[in-house]
């Protein structure tokens, strides 16, 4: 091992290892995705402070190649108790879901990082509603990965500032009304249900909007499939989250 070092992180997972350890998976300010060693810990009273989604800052040795950190020490930075809100905590866990899945450049691992607290925090402050919160988070991650998805803009026209009314199939592009109405192949566009059309349009500011609006079953679907085809037409690869396919049965 190397010399120690010191960094705050969000822990995302914890994996039991042989009969006393522990595997812990976090995310790192300043080093992203990591895996820690935590030896024996299962056997001590710390064990107890291991919880999913809380902040802690770790001491830890370094690997000498592509192994396992090694913890030496951690203290609690931050809880994120939501266990009394099943639907934020989900919203939650799809965001580290997803963490595991993008690839995130070194140099943006702060910039990642901090994006991932403020969602947390304002999930525990406005948790009502989390798939709002969780596709405005998933918006602001396009951005961050260069994909980013204009709501008010027809793909076709590229008329910006109207109404969305429907999605092209697999690839998640936008269309107003003016352009399905002239479609060749209408079959190959998704009209938008009132609610959903409602949803993007207000989205980037949907904080204001949270006891307002309240997505039925049809407009979860649309935009889960829309967000989903625009990630894979981009990067050639699904978006499958576990953690959303529950979340999305709160809206039933």
């Amino acid at each position: 091992m190397k010399g120690k070092i010191r960094d705050e992180g969000i822990l995302f997972k914890t994996i039991k290892f042989r009969e006393t350890s522990l595997i812990l998976k976090v995310f790192l300010k300043y080093r992203g995705m990591i895996s820690i060693l935590a030896k024996g810990i299962r056997k001590k009273p710390e064990n107890d402070l291991l919880n999913s989604l809380y902040t802690y800052e770790f001491t830890l040795y370094e690997p000498q190649e592509d192994g396992l950190y090694l913890l030496s020490e951690f203290t609690l930075l931050k809880e994120f108790n939501l266990f009394d809100n099943l639907p934020a905590w989900t919203a939650a866990e799809c965001a580290a879901e997803l963490y595991t899945q993008i690839i995130i450049p070194p140099e943006e691992n702060t910039a990642y990082y901090d994006l991932l607290q403020n969602y947390l925090d304002y999930l525990k402050k406005r948790g009502e509603n989390a798939i709002l919160l969780w596709w405005r988070f998933l918006l602001r991650i396009f951005i961050r990965l260069g994909i980013a998805l204009p709501l008010d803009s027809c793909a076709n026209c590229n008329k910006k500032k109207v109404k969305i009314v429907a999605r092209e199939k697999g690839t998640g592009r936008l269309i107003c009304a003016e352009c399905l109405k002239e479609a060749n192949y209408p079959e190959y566009y998704e009209v938008l249900t009132s609610s959903a059309s409602q949803i993007l349009h207000l989205l980037p500011q949907i904080g204001d909007y949270l006891d307002k609006i309240h997505p039925d079953s049809q407009s979860v679907e649309q935009l889960n499939h829309l967000f989903s085809d625009h990630y894979t037409n981009h990067f050639r690869k699904p978006l499958k989250l576990r953690s959303l396919e529950i979340l999305s049965q709160f809206y039933q």
